[in-house]
């Protein structure tokens, strides 16, 4: 049966290989051989989503994605597709309050300042779908901070936020 302890526990070898979960069919935790370890669902033979390292969540949380995941399969849908459609139409300002606030919220101390500090320094993207943000986009907004007279510190504390952000988003 697998759970946090085994999960840590796989060592890498020569070639990847997979740990699958008993209790839940399709779950399963593959390890490269560099050493990192990802969830992955397989719904059907061959079709896999991933689900997201074991860095940053555990067998429970693996197990809550694969849930929420098997859902469109279960009701006749490709889960991938789905997950493509959720992507593409996702604005930073939706994912921010849909999402990432409540992680924050569990996982910081400071979630809400982290919050506020992405809505003001970052309004210009909140009606941008996700995948539209280009590190054009961003290099250009911090050209602008700095040409407002922002403190190095401050803008690079803005974009240690946002790179957090858009990490979660991408898991």
């Amino acid at each position: 049966m697998m759970n946090n302890k085994i999960a840590q526990q796989a060592l890498p070898k020569t070639k990847p290989y997979e740990l699958r979960d008993a209790k839940l069919n399709g779950l399963l935790l593959r390890v490269q051989p560099s050493g990192v370890k990802t969830w992955y669902l397989e719904f059907e033979r061959g079709k896999r989503i991933r689900l997201g390292r074991l860095s940053s969540m555990g067998h429970s949380e693996a197990v809550e994605a694969a849930k929420n995941a098997l859902g469109p399969y279960w009701a006749g849908t490709d889960p991938r597709i789905e997950r493509q459609k959720r992507k593409q139409v996702s604005t930073f300002g939706n994912f921010i309050d849909e999402h990432y606030a409540d992680w924050a919220a569990a996982h910081q101390k400071t979630a809400t300042a982290t919050i506020k500090r992405l809505k003001v320094s970052f309004s210009k993207f909140l009606n941008m779908p996700m995948a539209t943000i280009s590190p054009l986009d961003m290099e250009r907004w911090r050209a602008q901070r700095m040409k407002d007279g922002v403190k190095t510190n401050t803008v690079n504390r803005d974009i240690t936020a946002i790179k957090a952000a858009l990490n979660r988003a991408v898991e």
